[in-house]
């Protein structure tokens, strides 16, 4: 008898041995692809996003505003929420974070390394005094975020945040879009979209 007229039983079902090794082949392939979007679905650039999504009714990433000396101030993100405009600057560190609100420098261990960085509140500032600037009937805010990768072991400083905690922080936007804050955050795009070209770099 040759190997193609050979059948195996399968719960009750005659099953030829190609048709048990393509099951088996397109298991695995599903396997592969559900791990594969785990992965993707628990990245940390997708639970910023999510979070994100969950807090806001609409955003602007990575962009310049006019600081009003002449210049133009970078802006991580900004929001549109339920309680106004939310700038917010993303740190994706690792290891134990010690900080506090009037420290020049932050200081991040991970392992035997220890590295200063300067207190990212002044920045944070900054960049909610321009948009307040932009946006005067408008009420602003910002947060440092930080990724569940890193640790406060002392505390949290003030507007300060890690990101599991983001959602609860702002509280989650709803479905009513915010029609009191439209005209400043069609304001703010239509700046924006005028900084981009001013730093655009020479062709």
């Amino acid at each position: 008898m040759s190997t193609e007229n050979v059948f195996f039983v399968l719960a009750g079902y005659p099953v030829r041995w190609q048709e048990l090794v393509l099951g088996l082949v397109l298991l695995l392939a599903l396997l592969v692809a559900g791990f594969r979007y785990w992965r993707w679905y628990s990245s940390t650039p997708q639970r910023i996003r999510r979070a994100l999504k969950e807090i806001s009714h609409d955003m602007m990433e990575d962009f310049f505003l006019a600081d009003g000396l002449g210049g133009h101030i970078h802006i991580d993100v900004l929001l549109l929420t339920n309680r106004g405009l939310l700038v917010l600057d993303l740190k994706d560190v690792e290891g134990a974070v010690f900080g506090a609100d009037h420290m020049d420098e932050w200081v991040l261990i991970a392992g035997n390394r220890r590295h200063g960085f300067p207190n990212p509140l002044y920045a944070l500032h900054d960049r909610i005094a321009t948009v307040r600037m932009h946006a005067k009937d408008t009420h602003a805010e910002g947060y440092v975020v930080f990724t569940e990768s890193a640790r406060f072991e002392k505390g949290v400083p003030s507007e300060t945040v890690v990101l599991d905690h983001l959602v609860e922080t702002v509280g989650p936007a709803g479905d009513d879009y915010p029609q009191a804050f439209s005209d400043s955050w069609r304001a703010l795009r239509n700046l924006a979209e005028q900084a981009q070209e001013e730093t655009r770099p020479p062709a």
